[in-house]
Protein backbone atom coordinates (compact mmCIF):
# COMPACT_ATOMS: atom_id res chain seq x y z
CA UNK A 1 0.00 0.00 0.00
CA UNK A 2 1.54 3.44 -0.96
CA UNK A 3 1.00 6.44 0.97
CA UNK A 4 -1.63 8.17 -0.60
CA UNK A 5 -3.89 4.98 -0.03
CA UNK A 6 -2.30 4.71 3.96
CA UNK A 7 -3.32 8.46 4.37
CA UNK A 8 -6.86 8.00 2.89
CA UNK A 9 -7.34 4.93 5.38
CA UNK A 10 -5.89 6.57 8.12
CA UNK A 11 -8.51 9.31 7.67
CA UNK A 12 -11.28 6.96 7.25
CA UNK A 13 -9.86 5.00 10.35
CA UNK A 14 -10.24 8.39 12.50
CA UNK A 15 -13.54 9.71 11.26
CA UNK A 16 -15.58 6.14 11.97
CA UNK A 17 -13.24 6.37 15.93
CA UNK A 18 -14.61 9.71 16.32
CA UNK A 19 -18.02 9.20 15.42
CA UNK A 20 -18.14 5.76 17.30
CA UNK A 21 -16.52 7.23 20.51
CA UNK A 22 -19.11 10.20 20.24
CA UNK A 23 -22.27 8.26 19.82
CA UNK A 24 -21.05 5.83 22.75
CA UNK A 25 -20.17 9.18 25.08
CA UNK A 26 -23.55 10.16 24.09
CA UNK A 27 -25.56 7.49 25.03
CA UNK A 28 -23.93 6.91 28.31
CA UNK A 29 -25.04 10.51 28.63
CA UNK A 30 -28.47 10.02 27.51
CA UNK A 31 -28.71 6.66 29.49
CA UNK A 32 -27.41 8.63 32.19
CA UNK A 33 -29.82 11.99 32.00
CA UNK A 34 -32.82 9.31 32.22
CA UNK A 35 -31.91 7.76 35.52
CA UNK A 36 -30.95 11.31 36.73
CA UNK A 37 -27.55 10.44 37.26
CA UNK A 38 -25.33 12.72 38.60
CA UNK A 39 -24.18 15.35 35.99
CA UNK A 40 -20.27 15.31 37.12
CA UNK A 41 -20.31 11.90 36.38
CA UNK A 42 -21.82 12.66 32.18
CA UNK A 43 -19.11 15.29 32.51
CA UNK A 44 -16.56 14.13 33.57
CA UNK A 45 -17.08 11.10 30.73
CA UNK A 46 -17.40 13.56 28.08
CA UNK A 47 -14.17 14.90 29.16
CA UNK A 48 -12.69 11.52 28.81
CA UNK A 49 -14.01 10.97 25.24
CA UNK A 50 -12.34 13.97 23.84
CA UNK A 51 -9.09 13.10 25.55
CA UNK A 52 -9.46 9.45 24.49
CA UNK A 53 -9.96 10.74 20.92
CA UNK A 54 -7.04 13.28 20.38
CA UNK A 55 -5.34 10.44 21.96
CA UNK A 56 -6.20 7.97 19.45
CA UNK A 57 -6.68 10.12 16.09
CA UNK A 58 -3.77 11.21 14.12
CA UNK A 59 -4.63 14.93 14.07
CA UNK A 60 -6.36 17.53 17.01
CA UNK A 61 -9.06 18.42 15.16
CA UNK A 62 -11.17 14.87 15.33
CA UNK A 63 -10.36 16.18 18.84
CA UNK A 64 -12.37 19.43 18.02
CA UNK A 65 -15.10 17.82 16.29
CA UNK A 66 -15.69 15.44 19.42
CA UNK A 67 -15.68 18.36 21.90
CA UNK A 68 -18.20 19.99 19.45
CA UNK A 69 -20.36 17.26 19.71
CA UNK A 70 -19.98 16.53 22.92
CA UNK A 71 -20.89 20.54 24.09
CA UNK A 72 -23.75 20.11 22.06
CA UNK A 73 -24.87 16.92 24.12
CA UNK A 74 -24.02 18.47 27.23
CA UNK A 75 -26.64 21.25 26.47
CA UNK A 76 -29.15 18.36 25.05
CA UNK A 77 -29.41 15.73 28.15
CA UNK A 78 -27.86 17.85 31.11
CA UNK A 79 -28.80 21.62 30.99
CA UNK A 80 -33.49 22.25 31.98
CA UNK A 81 -34.93 21.57 29.83
CA UNK A 82 -33.22 18.17 29.14
CA UNK A 83 -33.21 17.02 26.00
CA UNK A 84 -33.96 20.51 24.13
CA UNK A 85 -32.31 22.95 22.93
CA UNK A 86 -34.68 26.19 24.12
CA UNK A 87 -34.21 28.35 26.61
CA UNK A 88 -30.25 28.99 26.36
CA UNK A 89 -29.91 30.89 29.59
CA UNK A 90 -26.08 32.89 30.23
CA UNK A 91 -25.00 30.07 32.48
CA UNK A 92 -25.38 27.63 30.31
CA UNK A 93 -23.62 29.15 27.41
CA UNK A 94 -20.68 29.62 30.12
CA UNK A 95 -20.46 26.47 31.34
CA UNK A 96 -20.77 24.84 27.12
CA UNK A 97 -18.05 27.43 26.59
CA UNK A 98 -15.93 26.48 29.50
CA UNK A 99 -16.70 22.70 28.24
CA UNK A 100 -15.60 22.80 25.31
CA UNK A 101 -12.66 24.82 25.86
CA UNK A 102 -11.45 22.48 28.20
CA UNK A 103 -11.83 19.84 25.99
CA UNK A 104 -10.30 22.02 22.99
CA UNK A 105 -7.18 22.55 25.46
CA UNK A 106 -7.08 18.88 26.38
CA UNK A 107 -6.76 17.50 22.82
CA UNK A 108 -4.23 19.78 21.67
CA UNK A 109 -2.55 18.96 24.75
CA UNK A 110 -3.01 15.43 23.68
CA UNK A 111 -2.34 16.43 19.85
CA UNK A 112 1.27 17.76 20.60
CA UNK A 113 2.27 14.35 22.55
CA UNK A 114 1.07 12.29 19.87
CA UNK A 115 2.93 14.74 17.17
CA UNK A 116 6.16 14.38 19.68
CA UNK A 117 5.48 10.59 19.43
CA UNK A 118 5.26 10.60 16.38
CA UNK A 119 8.44 12.91 15.75
CA UNK A 120 10.60 10.42 18.01
CA UNK A 121 9.49 7.72 16.18
CA UNK A 122 10.86 9.37 12.93
CA UNK A 123 13.75 10.16 14.38
CA UNK A 124 14.50 6.75 15.70
CA UNK A 125 13.14 5.19 12.53
CA UNK A 126 16.07 7.63 10.49
CA UNK A 127 18.60 6.92 13.07
CA UNK A 128 18.35 3.27 12.69
CA UNK A 129 18.27 3.68 8.57
CA UNK A 130 21.36 5.57 8.67
CA UNK A 131 22.91 3.00 11.16
CA UNK A 132 22.15 0.27 8.54
CA UNK A 133 23.49 2.07 5.68
CA UNK A 134 26.43 3.39 7.19
CA UNK A 135 27.44 0.08 8.69
CA UNK A 136 27.00 -1.19 5.42
CA UNK A 137 28.81 1.01 3.27
CA UNK A 138 31.60 0.62 6.16
CA UNK A 139 32.41 -2.58 4.75
CA UNK A 140 32.47 -1.45 1.37
CA UNK A 141 35.90 -1.71 -0.25
CA UNK A 142 34.49 -0.64 -3.95
CA UNK A 143 32.50 2.01 -5.75
CA UNK A 144 30.38 -0.63 -7.28
CA UNK A 145 30.20 -1.52 -3.40
CA UNK A 146 28.69 1.16 -2.35
CA UNK A 147 26.19 2.03 -5.22
CA UNK A 148 24.74 -1.37 -4.82
CA UNK A 149 24.18 -1.12 -1.03
CA UNK A 150 22.55 2.55 -1.10
CA UNK A 151 19.90 1.71 -3.93
CA UNK A 152 19.57 -1.43 -1.93
CA UNK A 153 18.59 0.45 0.85
CA UNK A 154 16.51 3.18 -0.52
CA UNK A 155 14.32 0.59 -2.52
CA UNK A 156 13.84 -1.34 0.53
CA UNK A 157 13.07 1.96 3.17
CA UNK A 158 11.16 3.76 0.33
CA UNK A 159 9.94 0.70 -1.37
CA UNK A 160 10.61 2.49 -4.83
CA UNK A 161 12.81 2.09 -7.62
CA UNK A 162 15.74 4.36 -8.32
CA UNK A 163 18.90 5.11 -9.91
CA UNK A 164 22.05 6.29 -9.71
CA UNK A 165 24.10 8.58 -12.34
CA UNK A 166 27.99 9.33 -12.49
CA UNK A 167 30.39 12.52 -13.34
CA UNK A 168 33.95 12.62 -14.89
CA UNK A 169 36.32 14.10 -13.43
CA UNK A 170 35.57 17.07 -16.07
CA UNK A 171 31.57 17.30 -14.51
CA UNK A 172 30.83 15.25 -17.28
CA UNK A 173 28.03 12.64 -17.01
CA UNK A 174 29.00 9.02 -17.86
CA UNK A 175 27.46 7.42 -21.04
CA UNK A 176 26.08 4.19 -18.45
CA UNK A 177 23.90 4.23 -15.13
CA UNK A 178 23.12 1.57 -12.42
CA UNK A 179 19.54 1.15 -12.59
CA UNK A 180 17.58 -0.54 -9.10
CA UNK A 181 13.96 -1.74 -10.65
CA UNK A 182 11.86 -4.10 -8.47
CA UNK A 183 14.65 -4.89 -5.98
CA UNK A 184 16.69 -5.55 -8.82
CA UNK A 185 20.43 -4.55 -10.09
CA UNK A 186 20.63 -3.64 -13.38
CA UNK A 187 23.92 -2.16 -14.49
CA UNK A 188 25.11 -0.24 -17.82
CA UNK A 189 21.71 1.01 -18.81
CA UNK A 190 22.46 3.59 -21.61
CA UNK A 191 22.06 7.57 -20.58
CA UNK A 192 19.93 9.62 -22.11
CA UNK A 193 22.51 11.38 -24.24
CA UNK A 194 20.66 15.01 -24.81
CA UNK A 195 20.07 15.18 -21.46
CA UNK A 196 21.70 18.68 -20.54
CA UNK A 197 23.48 18.34 -16.56
CA UNK A 198 24.51 22.55 -16.56
CA UNK A 199 22.96 22.75 -13.50
CA UNK A 200 24.81 19.97 -11.93
CA UNK A 201 27.71 22.52 -11.21
CA UNK A 202 26.39 23.74 -8.20
CA UNK A 203 24.86 22.27 -5.59
CA UNK A 204 20.87 22.75 -5.30
CA UNK A 205 19.34 24.80 -2.83
CA UNK A 206 17.12 22.50 -1.69
CA UNK A 207 18.81 19.57 -1.78
CA UNK A 208 17.89 18.02 -5.17
CA UNK A 209 16.82 18.98 -8.43
CA UNK A 210 13.12 18.26 -10.32
CA UNK A 211 13.67 17.37 -13.53
CA UNK A 212 10.88 18.19 -16.15
CA UNK A 213 11.67 15.71 -18.77
CA UNK A 214 12.82 12.80 -17.22
CA UNK A 215 9.89 13.52 -14.75
CA UNK A 216 12.01 12.38 -11.34
CA UNK A 217 13.61 13.95 -8.38
CA UNK A 218 16.99 13.96 -8.47
CA UNK A 219 19.59 14.27 -4.95
CA UNK A 220 23.20 15.45 -6.18
CA UNK A 221 26.46 14.32 -4.00
CA UNK A 222 29.62 16.57 -4.14
CA UNK A 223 33.55 15.48 -3.48
CA UNK A 224 35.18 17.13 -0.52
CA UNK A 225 36.39 19.73 -3.05
CA UNK A 226 32.35 20.69 -4.17
CA UNK A 227 32.71 18.53 -7.46
CA UNK A 228 29.51 16.51 -8.69
CA UNK A 229 30.28 12.60 -8.06
CA UNK A 230 27.03 11.46 -9.12
CA UNK A 231 23.51 12.01 -8.51
CA UNK A 232 20.18 9.82 -7.36
CA UNK A 233 17.20 9.50 -9.29
CA UNK A 234 13.75 8.66 -7.85
CA UNK A 235 10.62 8.95 -10.07
CA UNK A 236 7.86 11.82 -9.37
CA UNK A 237 5.03 9.45 -9.15
CA UNK A 238 6.95 7.89 -5.96
CA UNK A 239 8.11 11.21 -4.60
CA UNK A 240 4.61 13.05 -4.14
CA UNK A 241 3.99 10.36 -1.84
CA UNK A 242 6.89 11.71 0.47
CA UNK A 243 6.84 14.16 3.28
CA UNK A 244 8.98 16.42 4.85
CA UNK A 245 10.68 13.52 6.71
CA UNK A 246 11.14 11.58 3.61
CA UNK A 247 13.21 14.21 1.88
CA UNK A 248 15.56 15.01 4.74
CA UNK A 249 16.55 11.16 4.92
CA UNK A 250 16.75 10.78 1.28
CA UNK A 251 19.04 14.19 1.57
CA UNK A 252 21.02 12.03 4.11
CA UNK A 253 21.32 9.04 2.69
CA UNK A 254 22.85 10.72 -0.36
CA UNK A 255 25.19 12.82 1.69
CA UNK A 256 26.55 10.03 3.39
CA UNK A 257 26.95 7.69 0.22
CA UNK A 258 28.79 10.82 -1.38
CA UNK A 259 30.88 10.84 1.53
CA UNK A 260 31.93 6.99 1.97
CA UNK A 261 32.79 7.33 -2.20
CA UNK A 262 34.98 10.23 -1.83
CA UNK A 263 37.41 8.41 0.67
CA UNK A 264 37.36 5.48 -1.35
CA UNK A 265 38.79 7.72 -4.71
CA UNK A 266 40.96 9.62 -1.90
CA UNK A 267 42.34 6.13 -0.71
CA UNK A 268 42.81 4.96 -4.62
CA UNK A 269 44.47 8.09 -5.33
CA UNK A 270 46.84 7.74 -2.15
CA UNK A 271 47.51 4.00 -2.83
CA UNK A 272 48.16 5.05 -6.77
CA UNK A 273 50.97 8.14 -5.41
CA UNK A 274 52.41 5.86 -3.14
CA UNK A 275 52.76 3.42 -5.53
CA UNK A 276 54.36 6.24 -8.03
CA UNK A 277 56.47 7.28 -5.25
CA UNK A 278 57.96 3.47 -4.93
CA UNK A 279 58.33 2.89 -8.72
CA UNK A 280 60.30 6.34 -8.49
CA UNK A 281 62.21 5.25 -5.32
CA UNK A 282 63.04 1.85 -6.97
CA UNK A 283 64.10 3.62 -10.67
CA UNK A 284 66.38 6.00 -8.87
CA UNK A 285 68.00 3.02 -7.01
CA UNK A 286 68.66 1.25 -9.90
CA UNK A 287 69.72 3.73 -11.96
CA UNK A 288 72.19 4.72 -8.93
CA UNK A 289 73.90 1.78 -8.55
CA UNK A 290 74.41 0.80 -12.46
CA UNK A 291 75.94 4.05 -12.78
CA UNK A 292 78.22 3.49 -10.22
CA UNK A 293 79.17 -0.08 -11.45
CA UNK A 294 79.67 1.63 -14.56
CA UNK A 295 82.23 4.26 -13.61
CA UNK A 296 85.29 2.14 -12.85
CA UNK A 297 84.91 0.01 -16.27
CA UNK A 298 84.69 3.68 -17.69
CA UNK A 299 87.32 5.26 -16.36
CA UNK A 300 89.67 2.29 -17.27
CA UNK A 301 88.59 2.55 -20.97
CA UNK A 302 88.76 6.21 -21.36
CA UNK A 303 92.53 6.02 -19.42
CA UNK A 304 93.31 3.01 -22.04
CA UNK A 305 92.51 4.79 -24.92
CA UNK A 306 93.79 8.09 -24.47
CA UNK A 307 97.50 6.12 -23.92
CA UNK A 308 96.74 4.25 -27.27
CA UNK A 309 96.31 8.03 -28.73
CA UNK A 310 99.19 8.94 -27.22
CA UNK A 311 101.45 5.79 -28.67
CA UNK A 312 100.00 6.14 -32.07
CA UNK A 313 100.34 8.02 -35.15
CA UNK A 314 97.86 10.58 -35.86
CA UNK A 315 97.18 9.33 -38.91
CA UNK A 316 96.89 5.84 -38.53
CA UNK A 317 93.35 3.41 -38.78
CA UNK A 318 94.65 2.17 -35.37
CA UNK A 319 94.47 6.23 -33.75
CA UNK A 320 91.44 6.45 -35.35
CA UNK A 321 89.48 3.85 -34.08
CA UNK A 322 91.51 4.64 -30.18
CA UNK A 323 89.68 7.99 -30.56
CA UNK A 324 86.73 6.97 -31.14
CA UNK A 325 86.86 4.88 -28.39
CA UNK A 326 87.65 7.61 -26.30
CA UNK A 327 85.24 9.74 -27.01
CA UNK A 328 82.12 7.49 -27.55
CA UNK A 329 83.22 6.18 -23.63
CA UNK A 330 84.01 10.47 -22.44
CA UNK A 331 80.50 10.64 -23.64
CA UNK A 332 79.30 7.60 -21.75
CA UNK A 333 81.15 8.65 -18.63
CA UNK A 334 79.53 11.99 -18.87
CA UNK A 335 76.48 10.55 -19.13
CA UNK A 336 76.44 8.40 -16.37
CA UNK A 337 77.66 11.74 -14.11
CA UNK A 338 74.52 13.01 -15.38
CA UNK A 339 72.30 9.90 -13.65
CA UNK A 340 74.44 9.73 -10.78
CA UNK A 341 73.36 14.05 -10.38
CA UNK A 342 70.00 13.32 -10.94
CA UNK A 343 69.86 10.85 -8.29
CA UNK A 344 71.64 12.54 -5.73
CA UNK A 345 69.39 15.86 -6.72
CA UNK A 346 65.68 13.78 -6.14
CA UNK A 347 66.78 12.37 -3.41
CA UNK A 348 68.10 15.58 -1.53
CA UNK A 349 71.72 14.21 -1.10
CA UNK A 350 73.78 16.42 -3.20
CA UNK A 351 76.65 18.56 -1.45
CA UNK A 352 75.69 21.91 -2.38
CA UNK A 353 78.70 23.99 -1.09
CA UNK A 354 77.85 27.70 -1.75
CA UNK A 355 80.14 30.41 -1.60
CA UNK A 356 80.41 33.93 -3.78
CA UNK A 357 81.36 34.03 -7.24
CA UNK A 358 81.98 36.28 -9.83
CA UNK A 359 79.27 35.39 -12.11
CA UNK A 360 81.37 36.17 -15.47
CA UNK A 361 84.63 33.86 -13.78
CA UNK A 362 82.06 30.78 -13.85
CA UNK A 363 81.21 31.13 -16.84
CA UNK A 364 84.64 31.85 -18.47
CA UNK A 365 85.23 28.51 -16.81
CA UNK A 366 82.79 26.69 -18.56
CA UNK A 367 83.73 27.90 -21.85
CA UNK A 368 87.20 27.37 -21.45
CA UNK A 369 85.97 23.33 -20.60
CA UNK A 370 83.66 23.65 -23.66
CA UNK A 371 86.25 24.61 -25.89
CA UNK A 372 88.56 21.94 -25.24
CA UNK A 373 85.82 19.61 -26.49
CA UNK A 374 85.18 22.12 -29.57
CA UNK A 375 88.04 24.01 -30.23
CA UNK A 376 86.59 25.03 -33.72
CA UNK A 377 83.58 26.24 -32.50
CA UNK A 378 82.65 30.17 -31.72
CA UNK A 379 81.70 30.95 -28.60
CA UNK A 380 80.71 34.80 -28.26
CA UNK A 381 80.22 36.52 -24.99
CA UNK A 382 78.49 40.00 -23.74
CA UNK A 383 79.55 41.08 -19.84
CA UNK A 384 78.59 44.46 -18.17
CA UNK A 385 80.39 46.62 -16.88
CA UNK A 386 79.76 45.75 -13.07
CA UNK A 387 80.63 42.77 -11.26
CA UNK A 388 78.00 40.75 -10.92
CA UNK A 389 77.74 37.99 -7.74
CA UNK A 390 75.52 35.11 -7.04
CA UNK A 391 76.24 32.63 -3.97
CA UNK A 392 76.13 29.55 -5.89
CA UNK A 393 78.02 25.93 -6.23
CA UNK A 394 80.81 26.74 -8.51
CA UNK A 395 81.51 23.22 -9.88
CA UNK A 396 77.20 22.72 -10.55
CA UNK A 397 76.60 26.07 -11.50
CA UNK A 398 79.26 25.44 -14.36
CA UNK A 399 78.00 22.03 -14.93
CA UNK A 400 74.78 23.76 -15.82
CA UNK A 401 76.75 26.36 -18.17
CA UNK A 402 78.73 23.41 -19.76
CA UNK A 403 75.44 21.39 -20.62
CA UNK A 404 73.63 24.27 -21.95
CA UNK A 405 76.54 25.34 -24.26
CA UNK A 406 76.99 21.44 -24.95
CA UNK A 407 73.05 21.71 -26.11
CA UNK A 408 73.46 24.78 -28.03
CA UNK A 409 76.43 23.59 -30.44
CA UNK A 410 74.80 20.31 -31.00
CA UNK A 411 71.52 22.21 -32.59
CA UNK A 412 73.53 25.23 -34.19
CA UNK A 413 75.24 24.91 -37.16
CA UNK A 414 79.04 24.60 -37.63
CA UNK A 415 79.50 28.44 -39.02
CA UNK A 416 77.16 30.04 -36.50
CA UNK A 417 78.68 31.35 -32.76
CA UNK A 418 77.23 30.59 -29.83
CA UNK A 419 76.26 34.01 -27.83
CA UNK A 420 76.24 34.20 -24.10
CA UNK A 421 75.04 37.30 -22.08
CA UNK A 422 75.28 38.13 -18.50
CA UNK A 423 73.14 40.70 -16.94
CA UNK A 424 71.22 41.86 -14.22
CA UNK A 425 67.10 41.68 -14.07
CA UNK A 426 66.82 45.42 -11.53
CA UNK A 427 63.20 44.64 -11.04
CA UNK A 428 63.71 41.52 -9.92
CA UNK A 429 67.08 41.84 -8.49
CA UNK A 430 68.05 38.68 -10.37
CA UNK A 431 71.71 37.82 -12.04
CA UNK A 432 70.54 37.08 -15.63
CA UNK A 433 72.86 34.33 -17.80
CA UNK A 434 71.95 33.57 -21.43
CA UNK A 435 73.07 31.05 -23.66
CA UNK A 436 71.91 31.93 -27.89
CA UNK A 437 71.91 29.68 -30.55
CA UNK A 438 70.83 29.25 -34.46
CA UNK A 439 69.28 26.75 -34.06
CA UNK A 440 65.64 25.76 -35.53
CA UNK A 441 64.50 27.05 -31.90
CA UNK A 442 61.40 25.14 -30.21
CA UNK A 443 57.62 25.16 -30.53
CA UNK A 444 55.35 25.79 -28.10
CA UNK A 445 54.75 21.90 -27.06
CA UNK A 446 58.28 21.36 -27.39
CA UNK A 447 59.19 24.37 -24.74
CA UNK A 448 57.14 22.37 -22.23
CA UNK A 449 58.35 18.95 -23.02
CA UNK A 450 61.78 19.89 -22.93
CA UNK A 451 62.66 19.95 -19.11
CA UNK A 452 61.29 16.44 -18.99
CA UNK A 453 63.23 13.49 -18.08
CA UNK A 454 64.43 11.52 -21.64
CA UNK A 455 63.06 13.95 -24.05
CA UNK A 456 65.10 14.44 -26.95
CA UNK A 457 64.73 16.67 -30.24
CA UNK A 458 65.85 16.21 -33.53
CA UNK A 459 68.75 18.89 -34.59
CA UNK A 460 68.02 21.25 -37.87
CA UNK A 461 69.47 18.51 -40.20
CA UNK A 462 66.46 15.95 -38.89
CA UNK A 463 69.01 13.97 -37.12
CA UNK A 464 68.33 13.20 -33.97
CA UNK A 465 70.89 14.29 -31.51
CA UNK A 466 73.01 12.46 -29.17
CA UNK A 467 71.39 11.76 -25.76
CA UNK A 468 69.37 10.49 -23.37
CA UNK A 469 67.51 13.53 -22.55
CA UNK A 470 68.73 14.33 -18.91
CA UNK A 471 71.06 17.60 -19.14
CA UNK A 472 68.19 19.94 -19.31
CA UNK A 473 65.94 18.13 -16.35
CA UNK A 474 69.29 18.53 -14.26
CA UNK A 475 70.66 21.65 -15.21
CA UNK A 476 66.68 22.89 -14.11
CA UNK A 477 67.35 20.95 -10.65
CA UNK A 478 70.60 22.31 -9.71
CA UNK A 479 69.51 26.03 -10.72
CA UNK A 480 65.79 25.66 -8.45
CA UNK A 481 68.59 23.84 -5.53
CA UNK A 482 69.70 27.63 -5.54
CA UNK A 483 66.44 29.69 -5.69
CA UNK A 484 66.78 30.29 -8.99
CA UNK A 485 65.25 29.26 -12.26
CA UNK A 486 66.21 27.77 -15.91
CA UNK A 487 63.46 29.06 -18.87
CA UNK A 488 63.92 28.46 -22.72
CA UNK A 489 62.10 31.37 -25.40
CA UNK A 490 62.62 32.32 -28.62
CA UNK A 491 65.12 34.90 -30.14
CA UNK A 492 64.39 37.96 -29.88
CA UNK A 493 65.64 39.11 -33.22
CA UNK A 494 62.96 36.76 -34.82
CA UNK A 495 65.99 34.45 -36.12
CA UNK A 496 65.93 31.02 -35.53
CA UNK A 497 67.25 29.53 -32.65
CA UNK A 498 66.36 29.43 -29.24
CA UNK A 499 67.21 31.23 -25.71
CA UNK A 500 67.87 29.21 -22.56
CA UNK A 501 68.06 31.81 -19.88
CA UNK A 502 69.47 30.87 -15.73
CA UNK A 503 67.44 33.23 -12.95
CA UNK A 504 70.19 33.82 -10.19
CA UNK A 505 69.36 35.86 -7.04
CA UNK A 506 72.06 38.92 -6.92
CA UNK A 507 74.52 38.27 -4.17
CA UNK A 508 74.16 41.67 -1.90
CA UNK A 509 76.64 41.68 1.06
CA UNK A 510 74.73 44.54 2.92
CA UNK A 511 71.47 42.05 2.46
CA UNK A 512 73.19 39.48 3.75
CA UNK A 513 75.11 40.60 6.73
Amino acid sequence: MDQKNELIYERIKDSILTLALSLLALTIGFVFALINAPTDTTVAIYFLTAILTAALTSTRYYGFFTSAILTLGYNFFITAPKFSFSKITPYMLIVSGLMFLMSLISSSIMSRVRLGEQLARRRQKESQVLYHLTKDLSTAETVDEVVELTLNNIADVFNTDCRMVFFDDDGKVKPTFTLMKNHTIQKDVPINSQRDYKKYKEKPPKGYYYNEQQKQYEWPFFDRHQKILGSIAIEEKRVDHFNDFDFRMIYTMTEATGIVIDKLMLSKEQAQAQLEVERERYRTNLLRSISHDLRTPLTGIIGTSELLMELLDENSQEYELASSIYKESSWLSALVANVLSLTRLQNHSMNIKKEVMVVEDVVDSAIETISLRYPERQIVTEYPQDVLTCLVDPALMKQVIINLIDNAIKYSPPTEPIEIMVNEEFSSHNVLIQISDHGMGLDRQEKIDAFKMFYTTKSDTGAKVKGVGLGLPICQSIVKSHDGSLVVSDREDKTNGAVFTIYLPKYDQQTSL
